[in-house]
């Protein structure tokens, strides 16, 4: 069976990594967000911590973003990985009504794919994202791996 590991990041971000791929959600590891209305769990992660151990990792990138809030898509992050990352990545979300995160995707010239409502898409290996409509805007989504899902 496929091993795979889960990390907690921050708030909620979190990286899954198994030999075949490394998928990463919702990045936001740094400063406050609304005006400073919220601020992160801790400040133990750090976007540069993050993109040195996606550069190092060796299998393609994917980083889910489930919405256009900024906890969730978080635009410094965005572009420091723009500038910095050297691999393969893509990033992955739902299209619904919100479609700001694709339109700030392409303005940013960063390779993105969009995940159909229920449909099952394949990373690497077993590793499997479903994007699911929550609500008006948001998505959740569903990680398998291994028979394990999260």
């Amino acid at each position: 069976m496929p091993r795979a590991t889960l990390t907690f990041l921050n708030h909620a971000s979190f990286m899954v990594r198994t030999d075949a791929a490394l998928l990463v959600a919702d990045p936001w590891l740094e400063g406050p967000v609304l005006d400073g209305a919220w601020s992160l769990v801790d400040g133990a992660t750090s976007t540069a911590s993050l993109i040195d151990t996606l550069n190092s990792a060796g299998v393609p990138i994917y980083i889910w973003c489930s919405r256009a809030q900024p906890d969730h898509f978080s635009l410094p992050f965005l572009r420091r990985f723009r500038s910095e990352f050297r691999g393969i990545a893509t990033f992955l979300y739902r299209p619904g009504r919100d479609m700001r995160i694709g339109d700030e995707l392409r303005r940013l010239r960063l390779p993105l794919a969009e995940c159909a409502d229920g449909v099952t898409v394949a990373l690497g290996g077993d590793l499997r994202l479903t994007a699911l409509a929550n609500g008006d805007g948001d998505t959740a989504c569903l990680i398998g791996c291994g028979g394990r899902s999260i």
